[in-house]
């Protein structure tokens, strides 16, 4: 039986606070993170979903459990993956990163690497800040719900990485040299699309397969975004890539960041979550989530459960339009489910 992980910890605040709750199921992988906290600025929730294998694989993981958070997002610059000029980084966070010896080694490449997805609640807006595809949805409600925001995820819809990478030349792609030569596997600019596929909820009794992409990073690693923490290339790696004036890949990007204005009067309902729970979770069935988080205080934990329920029941399984029979998804291939949710 997996873990079941619930903090419902909210830090005292002299100002009004939201009501959040995070909640973990993790399965095989054991990687994803949720968290949430205060300070007397803003509110946050925090989710992140960790990818690699071997004796590293949970040092993400455990990493951004031990962060002081609270500490990090007070700094303006915490979400920058850029340096000074002394080559110092202006982020606490991707200091932190750069420097930790548990995930990440500049002599072998460990091929470790997570999604990072944080919401600010300030009183007047929320501050969405995304890398991967650990999506963040927010609705309101004067007299129903409305959906009114939904994180941009880096994967192979998003024009700005996929233009940027099917521009760049083939020897410019260092770090999957060895692919190219590899005839079984098709790739152009490395992108793999042959024979990629990922599930895809359409209601809630109803799933598909839907075209999908493998990215190579410059570690070597195989992922289907387009951009991650981590995953940075060796120093042997660097020094080719300079010397030879090479393109590396899109691994070293800060976090996207989007303002959402918040009103007066509404109530707002947010889910910060990893693809363990939007990959079985349609339009339809996330309505039945906001109630819960209006009304109970471990609102995260109720959604996990809910979620844990879809990807454990029996689906219609539908291709190209077509009803192909009933199938489940084996326990062995349940994702994590990471989920930090807030009232306000």
């Amino acid at each position: 039986m997996a873990a079941l992980t619930i903090s419902t910890d909210v830090p005292t605040t002299v100002r009004p606070i939201a009501k959040m709750s995070s909640c973990v199921l993790q399965n095989t992988s054991r990687q994803d993170v949720a968290l949430h906290g205060s300070t007397d600025e803003f509110d946050y929730i925090i989710t992140s979903d960790g990818h690699g294998q071997g004796a590293r694989k949970h040092a993400l993981r455990d990493l951004f459990k031990s962060l002081d958070w609270s500490s990090i997002l007070q700094n303006e610059n915490w979400y920058k993956n850029d340096v000074d000029e002394e080559g110092v980084y202006i982020s606490p966070l991707f200091a932190v990163l750069h420097s930790n010896t548990a995930a990440f080694s500049k002599i072998t490449a460990t091929h470790q690497g997570c999604t990072l997805s944080v919401v600010l609640i300030y009183p007047d807006r929320f501050e969405c800040f995304t890398i991967g595809d650990s999506t963040i949805k927010i609705w309101e409600k004067s007299d129903v719900w409305q959906r009114i925001f939904v994180s941009v995820d880096h994967d192979i819809n998003f024009e700005e990485d996929n233009a940027q990478l099917k521009a760049r030349e083939k020897n410019d792609a260092l770090f999957c040299r060895r692919h190219w030569e590899h005839k079984s596997i098709v790739v152009q600019n490395g992108i793999r699309t042959k024979d990629i596929k990922r599930l895809k909820a359409l209601d809630a009794t109803k799933m598909t397969m839907e075209q999908s992409a493998y990215f190579y990073f410059d570690d070597g690693s195989l992922l289907n975004m387009t951009r991650s923490l981590g995953h940075y290339p060796t120093s042997s790696i660097v020094k080719i890539s300079q010397d030879k004036d090479h393109a590396l890949s899109c691994a070293e990007h800060s976090l996207t960041k989007v303002v959402v204005e918040r009103k007066t009067d509404v109530k707002y309902a947010i889910i910060n979550a990893t693809d363990g729970v939007w990959d079985v979770t349609a339009e339809d069935v996330e309505k039945t989530f906001l109630d819960s988080i209006a009304e109970d205080d471990n609102a995260a934990a109720i959604c996990v459960r809910k979620v844990k329920q879809l990807w454990s029941q029996e689906w219609e399984y539908w291709y190209l339009g077509v009803n192909t029979g009933n199938t489940r998804l084996p326990d062995w291939n349940h994702d994590d489910i990471g989920c930090s949710v807030a009232y306000c």
